[in-house]
């Protein structure tokens, strides 16, 4: 897909006028990428995954080629793509190219990311979902949760699409999740929440985007 990381604004100017600047990743001389990704840890959980990609995007480049990139599932490729987006400018991971450049990662080197990113050792509130939650992945957590619920002063919040939560609800997911005690949000997202406003003071997510907004 040939695609720039566009505003919101930017989007909707070029949807009414058919249109979109030819710069960025529209052009394949942009399309190469900057460095090899090197993996000598493989990641064991959501949140390494994540830190991995917060740990890309610190490197300073647009395109980053990462090994094995088609055997990782979408849920997974959306907290590497997400994290490496927020902290820094990647806007394409590949699987293909000789770039000039490495990067060595060992499970050292996502530690010390994950405790950049924590400043509190037990959480008020669980927020998962950024990116959005799939249908797939709502029906995951309420697997997770079959004969359980969330413990008297805790709160799950689980944020999803518009569309997930619509077929969620046909199928029965939405309801299961909610007598758990989840509250699932539609089309909203924990980076945009008036945190400072809520009557609690931790959050914890397997989200390095979300770690790094909030």
């Amino acid at each position: 897909m040939y695609t720039n990381r566009e505003s919101g604004i930017t989007s909707i100017a070029a949807a009414i006028i058919g249109k979109t600047p030819e710069y960025g990743m529209h052009l394949d001389e942009n399309r190469k990428p900057e460095i090899e990704v090197e993996l000598r840890y493989k990641p064991q959980s959501d949140v390494e995954y994540a830190a991995l990609g917060y740990l890309i995007g610190s490197q300073d480049v647009q395109v980053a080629k990462l090994q094995a990139i088609e055997a990782l599932p979408w849920s997974t490729l959306k907290l590497i793509a997400s994290a490496a987006a927020a902290s820094g400018r990647v806007s394409m991971l590949t699987s293909r190219g000789a770039p000039p450049h490495s990067l060595s990662v060992t499970k050292q080197a996502l530690i010390e990311v994950i405790e950049a990113l924590s400043s509190a050792s037990e959480a008020e509130v669980a927020a998962i979902g950024c990116p959005h939650l799939t249908l797939p992945e709502l029906k995951q957590l309420a697997c997770m949760l079959r004969g359980r619920n969330v413990a008297r002063g805790r709160r799950i919040w689980a944020f999803t699409s518009p569309k997930a939560f619509a077929y969620s609800r046909e199928l029965g997911i939405l309801q299961l999740l909610e007598r758990a005690g989840v509250e699932v949000f539609s089309g909203a997202c924990p980076v945009v929440a008036p945190i400072e406003n809520l009557p609690f003071s931790s959050i914890a997510t397997n989200s390095a985007k979300a770690a790094h907004y909030i």
